[in-house]
């Protein structure tokens, strides 16, 4: 069977193994279920958001996918065109790029990869036992390669920058490849081939962090954490963007509270936590304690 659904919004559907669920122009389908066998197919213009997958999922030029978890089984096409963002790849699943396609904030766990080429990809965590191949013609901005067995391979006639690598990752800079502002830590590592050209980091004066956390399961969400512990307590200066409020109140010393995109109240260390003078940092941080 297979259901076609244009302008409006679709909420909370299942499509089984066999099924097809067709998301044309202005269409919006929100917390679809793809199972094994089901396949999801997002024309020009449509948007899918929240989608669990293990079937298959085909954007469209000009379609765009948010907060995908793709399972083992699953496929992610992008064509063209198409954006995906906040992308969550478990072990045996996959998403694959067409030239011209972009990547938001994609999380590759164990077993999971990512290749690229022609195309570009920002904000991208990989994971331990995870894989990003960066191919031809391809750009990967703002990576974290974190944790043993993370892998990041940067293949000729591709860039990347602003790289972070922690925790037993590695960084492979192959022939004619470039990597730019790389920075590797605590058991991270860099290899570069013949030909290839790194920039690397030794001695930055600040690491900046927009929420390295997000998205991660519980043990790697503790591995990260420990990291940046790590690096605190050798005196790296760190500017942190999180939601970990254990984290921020016990390592960081000094707090900024922001909301709508201006500063609400800043302290110096835990006085945040212990004495909040705004009434909006109250009601912020009770959300925690209850």
């Amino acid at each position: 069977m297979e259901i076609v659904f244009s302008s409006g919004a679709a909420a909370v559907t299942d499509v089984s193994s066999g099924g097809a669920l067709s998301v044309t122009s202005v269409g919006l389908a929100t917390g679809t279920t793809v199972e094994n066998g089901g396949h999801l197919i997002v024309d020009s213009s449509g948007v899918v958001s929240g989608t669990s997958l293990a079937g298959r999922l085909d954007l469209a030029a000009g379609a765009s996918a948010i907060s995908t978890t793709i399972g083992s089984g699953g496929v992610e096409a992008a064509s063209s065109g198409a954006t995906v963002s906040f992308t969550t790849i478990s072990s045996g699943g996959a998403l694959s790029l067409a030239s011209g396609g972009a990547a938001i904030s994609t999380t590759i766990s164990s077993g999971a990869a990512l290749t690229v080429s022609g195309t570009g990809v920002t904000a991208t965590t990989v994971s331990a036992g995870g894989t990003l191949n960066v191919g031809s013609g391809a750009t990967a901005v703002a990576q974290l390669v974190i944790g043993a067995g993370a892998t990041m391979n940067v293949s000729a006639g591709s860039l990347v920058s602003n790289t972070t690598v922690l925790g037993g990752g590695t960084l492979n800079v192959l022939q004619n490849a470039t990597a730019t502002i790389t920075f590797a830590s605590s058991g991270g590592s860099v290899v570069v081939s013949s030909g290839g050209t790194n920039e690397l980091a030794m001695s930055p004066k600040v690491l900046l962090f927009d929420e390295a956390t997000s998205a991660l399961d519980p043990e790697l969400r503790r591995e990260v954490l420990l990291v940046m512990r790590r690096l605190a307590q050798e005196g790296m200066t760190m500017l942190v963007v999180t939601h970990e409020m254990n984290f921020a109140r016990h390592v960081g010393t000094r707090t900024v509270f922001m909301d709508r995109g201006e500063i609400v109240e800043e302290a110096p260390g835990s006085a945040f936590f212990d004495q909040p003078k705004t009434e909006r940092a109250r009601r912020f941080l009770q959300q925690f304690e209850e």
